[in-house]
């Protein structure tokens, strides 16, 4: 279950709506351990309000092979707090087993945050048109990522070796998948409100501890990260879940510049009013002549070319600017600058 793309939550629910599997994102998201929801009934994590909505929508997945249902839904943290999110609920094989009933949980905290444009109030006809499409695009990988699966399980049960040619076309289609699933995810970041929640932040601090996280570790396993992190700078005015999406792409660009491995260099300082994150990589640098702000372009085989576009749109709401300067087969350098401006005082209270 760990393969499944970025910020997307995903349990399997047994035949007595007991939690089978979960993966580590739907965990984090409401505070628990996956050892704690081991074995847990997933009613009782869910509102009370809409535990019996949970139950038809299991019930009613398990009656139809490869169905998908869709539905908002909370759930109760650990903490006792609600989360707000999209869920799926799939299932394939054997429509009188439930036990593979799988449940794809999508926009944490913000179930409806797509519904409100920033600049008409409502989204335009092509806006939800590309929604609902993207909605139904999601909901036909939910059923081939769950064949692919059953592919995967039947190849295991027959004893199939790795060089086996239907072992080999089935790696290659689950690659393919996190392709698309990848290529759905940066969509999806591209078409979200920029309306900010903004907090005073230590810039400092935070940017260490990206650089400590696991998903930085897994990104950059064959790559030596320098710092170079002042712990002097003011406070700025940060929507820390939405820079964390920048920074992502910045440093996953930036590794993906250097296959081969190399270096990674991330400087923090200030500069007049602003607070500056430079990430630089020893990689093949940038091409002259293409704009790779622009949605789509990309120099990468395997890109998607909407990361840099979302960094671009994410610091641009922060009142910030992205720029880069790079050197042909020697390496580039992304530099993001936000204003300063926060009290102690505030951050203390945040």
């Amino acid at each position: 279950m760990e393969r499944d793309i970025h910020l997307v939550g995903v349990a399997v629910v047994g035949s007595k709506y007991e939690i089978v599997a979960i993966n580590k994102v739907f965990c984090e998201k409401i505070g628990y351990e996956k050892a704690d929801l081991a074995g847990a009934s997933l009613i009782d994590i869910v509102t009370p309000a809409e535990q019996e909505k949970c139950k038809r929508l299991l019930v009613e997945a398990g009656k139809g092979k490869d169905a998908a249902y869709n539905s908002e839904m909370h759930f109760v943290a650990r903490n006792g707090e609600t989360v707000g999110t999209k869920v799926t609920v799939t299932t394939a094989g054997d429509p009188s087993e439930t036990a593979n009933i799988l449940l794809t949980i999508e926009d944490f905290d913000q179930p409806c945050a797509r519904k409100t444009s920033t600049h008409t109030g409502g989204l335009t006809r092509m806006e939800k048109s590309a929604e609902i499409f993207m909605h139904e695009l999601r909901n036909q990988m939910h059923g081939i990522s769950l064949l692919t699966r059953l592919i995967e399980q039947e190849s295991t049960r027959r004893g199939l070796l790795e060089d086996d040619p239907l072992v080999i076309l089935h790696q290659d289609l689950k690659l393919r998948i996190k392709d698309v699933g990848t290529l759905l995810q940066d969509l999806s970041h591209l078409g979200e409100s920029m309306k900010l929640k903004l907090q005073p932040t230590d810039f400092a601090k935070f940017v260490t501890g990206l650089l400590s996280s696991d998903q930085a570790s897994q990104m950059a396993q064959q790559i030596r990260i320098d710092c170079d992190i002042a712990a002097d700078l003011p406070l700025i005015q940060l929507d820390r879940r939405r820079f964390k999406q920048a920074w992502l792409n910045l440093f996953k660009n930036a590794v993906e510049a250097m296959p081969s491995g190399g270096t990674i260099t991330v400087r923090l300082y200030s500069s007049e009013a602003y607070a500056c994150l430079e990430i630089s990589d020893t990689g093949t640098g940038v091409p002259d002549g293409i704009d790779i702000f622009e949605p789509f372009t990309t120099t990468k085989a395997q890109g998607t070319g909407l990361g840099l576009g979302i960094v671009r749109e994410i610091v641009s709401a922060h009142g910030g600017v992205v720029s880069y300067r790079s050197t042909p087969q020697t390496g580039a350098s992304f530099i993001v600058s936000l204003p300063l401006g926060a009290s102690k005082s505030d951050c203390e209270k945040s």
